[in-house]
């Protein structure tokens, strides 16, 4: 188990082949049987194994399906949408992307060279980090995950990365949602839970904010996000409240 730790290090450094990546799909396997046995909990080697454990949990983050679990991404908006997971870095000021990235990667999007963050452990050999599990922690997040302009530039990009699902769909304060959300059912490419939006203000340059559908009605639809921490807030609200304009980027249900 222990020889494979190589693997798991090289997924957590954004280096990972796809044999490590099968590596850590046997290990964690192996891992949820080990961890039922109390012998294995009460030795020292169980110690060493849980907090070795920890970073391959955060490895499983990457290795993906590339399906999209739509539920399982509004999940975790909804989980995560008013505090900080320590599982990644956090923005205080701007962390609109950030969240956003965290919620389609919860989703099975997964890591690529452009688009990643990797939590990497310090002082992994002190006492107090062995036995307690009291790492240190600093993150190396790509400019796409965490800037909300390089963001959408990543998901608009549908030829090399395969996500978007056909053109954007603008939406402005005075248009009529029913008739937008009906269009793109028409179109064969509804508008879902898991969808992207952006915000653009009204005289600026570029998009200042985003979020994640994680509501749908058949008069509106509902984004969570942080920085102004929201839950299932009405589209059309915030876009009349605050002189703004949106994106819809619409997400495949499977890369390509």
């Amino acid at each position: 188990m222990y020889a494979n730790k190589a693997s798991v290090d090289r997924i957590n450094s954004g280096t990972a082949t796809q044999k490590d990546l099968n590596i850590v799909r046997q290990m964690y396997e192996t891992m949820k049987k080990q961890k039922n046995s109390t012998k294995y909990i009460n030795s020292v080697l169980g110690f060493r194994y849980a907090i070795f454990a920890t970073d391959l949990s955060h490895a499983l983050n990457y290795v993906s399906t590339e399906k999209y679990n739509r539920n399982a991404a509004k999940s975790y908006a909804h989980k995560w949408y008013n505090k900080k997971n320590n599982n990644y870095n956090y923005y205080t000021k701007n962390d609109c992307a950030n969240f956003l990235s965290q919620c389609l990667n919860a989703g099975g999007i997964s890591y690529t060279g452009q688009w990643h963050s990797y939590k990497i452990a310090k002082n992994k050999t002190t006492f107090k980090s062995l036995f307690f599990n009291k790492y240190k922690y600093t993150w190396k997040d790509s400019v796409a995950w965490q800037n909300v302009i390089r963001h959408r530039d990543y998901f608009y990009n549908e030829g090399k990365y395969g996500w978007r699902n056909g053109k954007d769909i603008m939406v402005f304060q005075s248009d009529n949602m029913v008739k937008i959300l009906q269009n793109a059912k028409k179109e064969k490419k509804p508008i879902q839970i898991g969808d992207i939006v952006y915000f653009h203000a009204y005289g600026g340059k570029d998009i200042y904010h985003c979020g994640i559908i994680t509501k749908i009605d058949a008069n509106d639809v509902y984004y969570s996000a942080h920085s102004k921490n929201r839950k299932d807030y009405s589209l059309m609200t915030a876009l009349k409240k605050q002189d703004l304009h949106a994106y819809i980027v619409r997400i495949k249900d499977k890369k390509g």
